[in-house]
């Protein structure tokens, strides 16, 4: 008897997670009206920002998360780039390689950067690939990783939020570096990992990507995935040292593996957090206000309505 009742709820409880599962990536599109590639061209870039917001937080909050990273990573396998961290020192010290994934803010990089573009150490090219990374990288690893693939418009969107970003850094579209592909391992000195190792982690990828595509329903709004600084790589730089980061399921590998926790070193991860003026190498500390309230300004006074890939 247990049968004629389980299977009927089972197949309704299927059907539910697949209406609701799909139901976000379809919204986009009525949200903004982009009813067909034609009128992608309108899309601005608060509207891509938006759209790529919920897909961090809500649709792929764990593999966007982690392609962020894997951009930065990438990145040193370029020499021009992995020559100036090793000179600033960014990468010599892994206490320091953990803060560089943790600092982001617009008007501050751009001056950091505007040092060194100056003294001829970062090239257009440079910039120009690492923003094309950060466009790029995030819907191979969702096209990759991830339950579902994104929607031509979701590709749309990386690409206006990520043109409207190298619009503000004075990044040159013209002419796109080529670099020569090299394996991303060898640049690294990395050795080949056993074959073993792949066919099991892509087995238990695969597995999670059905179960979530079929099993589990979309995050809600309740549990949107906030911005603090709650994950980190090797030190827990601006990480609040609350109990269950410390004690609970989430600590468990970094404790199995003897990897710092919230709250080891003191003040010296800076628990209590960062003001965006103060991020970047520690000889910055305390310099370029006055250039970054300049920015600032500039960019707010720039029109956000329209395609920048169409100004």
């Amino acid at each position: 008897m247990g049968t004629i009742y389980f299977l009927p709820l089972l197949l309704a409880y299927l059907g539910l997670v697949k209406l609701l599962r799909y139901a976000r990536s379809k919204s986009f599109a009525q949200r903004f009206g982009m009813l067909d590639r034609a009128s992608y061209a309108r899309l601005s870039a608060p509207e891509a920002q938006i759209i790529l917001k919920d897909l961090k937080e809500l649709e792929f909050p764990k593999f966007m998360g982690f392609s962020i990273i894997f951009v930065l990573f990438k990145t040193y396998g370029i020499p021009s780039i992995s020559s100036l961290l090793v000179s600033t020192g960014q990468l010599s010290d892994t206490k320091t390689v953990s803060k560089r994934t943790a600092d982001t803010a617009l008007s501050r990089m751009n001056y950091l950067h505007s040092k060194y573009q100056k003294a001829g150490k970062i090239s257009n090219d440079d910039m120009l690939y690492t923003l094309s990374l950060f466009a790029l990288e995030p819907i191979r690893w969702i096209y990759l990783y991830e339950w579902r693939r994104l929607t031509d418009l979701e590709r749309c969107a990386c690409g206006t939020f990520w043109k409207t970003m190298g619009n503000d850094m004075h990044v040159s579209f013209k002419p796109f570096p080529s670099y020569r592909r090299r394996e991303l391992r060898l640049a690294m000195g990395f050795p080949p990992a056993p074959r073993s190792y792949h066919v099991v982690i892509h087995a238990l990828l695969q597995l999670r990507t059905y179960a979530i595509r079929y099993f589990f329903f979309p995050r809600p709004e309740l549990l949107r995935k906030v911005y603090t600084a709650s994950e980190y790589l090797s030190y827990p730089r601006y990480v609040r040292p609350t109990f269950g980061r410390r004690w609970g399921p989430q600590s468990w590998i970094p404790r199995l593996f003897g990897r710092k926790l919230p709250g080891h070193g003191g003040n010296s991860y800076q628990p209590e957090g960062f003001l965006f003026e103060e991020i970047g190498p520690e000889d910055f500390l305390g310099k370029g206000f006055k250039e970054m309230e300049w920015e600032r300004h500039r960019m707010l006074e720039k029109k956000r309505d329209g395609c920048p890939l169409h100004t």
